[in-house]
């Protein structure tokens, strides 16, 4: 028989006013070596012209993709996150947000290991950089983070899991209700990996950098 086909993972990139790393991060989700990929693009309500005429440039070039780009008013990141999960269509879920960069092979390692392992939340390692520029095979990140992994204790007082660039089941997010969206300063793929864990999900950390986080 054939193999099944490949599950359906749902990019959820949240933008406001920064267009030229928007492009960054954009370009790194096209060159993902897995196949089957949506891109849902929230923008919250951004008022910078060249932010909005990007935005307009990408309705066209996305939707021939079978990707979408909404535009909502500046409700803060989390709520438009949570926005880009209610339309996603994807089995899986992959947060990310403008100023990262992903690695080619981010989606299809994140889904092999959820895959293999049947975890329901999963995070990696990450590169870290600084800059406007987009980072280089050639230069060396300022350092580098791997999550320690799923360690309840030390997670009450640091997240040890991992960042908001994370793959979790569609179905697994819509049960624990989403980002928590009542505070601007609050912590929240922290708050969320906690709440999995306390749901008796199964959270797993992929120990490879899969991705470029950019420190601003």
């Amino acid at each position: 028989p054939p193999p099944p086909p490949d599950p359906l993972v749902s990019v959820c990139l949240v933008t406001r006013n920064r267009a030229a790393l928007l492009q960054q991060a954009l370009a790194s989700i096209e060159a993902q070596d897995y196949p089957s990929i949506q891109l849902i693009l929230v923008d919250d309500g951004s008022d910078k012209p060249e932010a909005i005429d990007l935005l307009e440039r990408l309705v066209p070039r996305l939707a021939a993709r079978g990707w979408r780009v909404i535009r909502q008013p500046h409700l803060f990141h989390t709520v438009a996150r949570n926005r880009a999960a209610d339309e996603a269509s994807g089995e899986f879920l992959l947060f990310m947000d403008d100023d990262n960069v992903a690695e080619p092979n981010e989606v299809s390692v994140l889904i092999r290991a959820a895959m293999a392992t049947g975890a329901h939340v999963l995070t990696c390692g990450r590169h870290i950089f600084s800059g406007e520029a987009p980072p280089l095979p050639s230069a060396p990140p300022h350092h580098i983070w791997m999550p320690l992994g799923n360690v309840p204790v030390i997670g009450l007082l640091q997240n040890c899991i991992g960042d908001m660039n994370f793959l979790v089941r569609r179905d697994t997010f819509a049960e624990l209700g989403g980002f928590f969206t009542g505070s601007r300063g609050y912590a929240f793929e922290r708050d969320f990996f906690r709440r999995a864990w306390l749901a008796g999900k199964r959270l797993e950390v992929v120990p490879q950098l899969l991705y470029h986080y950019r420190h601003t």
